[in-house]
């Protein structure tokens, strides 16, 4: 379990193991992988993140996603990647890398691609 921006505390649903990131990072991977396939809106993440209510956290919002990216694609190796499509963040598992592996992360153009 974690404490939310409200001080409620939630269950830890996300399929990632453990990930040292900053609290509001895991608030937002968490929020992905909750939602699956269907994918969470950039102004619904930052309500889940931040509270609702709250002012354009879109920058943040974006700051933090990039340092998930690396995060994950340092732990993972490529395994797990966020994704933008259709105007939503997904989290997907490529089922390919784990810790250890020698695979390379996405290049530029396939992160190009998931950002638009």
């Amino acid at each position: 379990s974690e404490y939310a921006h409200d001080g409620r505390i939630v269950p830890r649903e996300s399929p990632i193991p453990d990930l040292d990131v900053h609290r509001k990072m895991r608030l937002i991977l968490d929020a992905i992988a909750r939602t699956g396939d269907a994918g969470i809106g950039p102004d619904a993440l930052a309500g889940e993140t931040w509270g609702p209510g709250v002012k354009d956290r879109r920058k943040d919002l974006h700051s933090y996603i990039c340092k998930l990216r690396k995060a994950l694609a340092g732990a993972f190796e490529g395994r797990y990647r966020i994704v933008f499509r259709d105007r939503r963040y997904r989290l997907l598992d490529t089922g390919e890398g784990s810790p250890g592996t020698a695979e390379k992360p996405p290049g530029r153009q396939a992160r190009k691609q998931d950002r638009e």
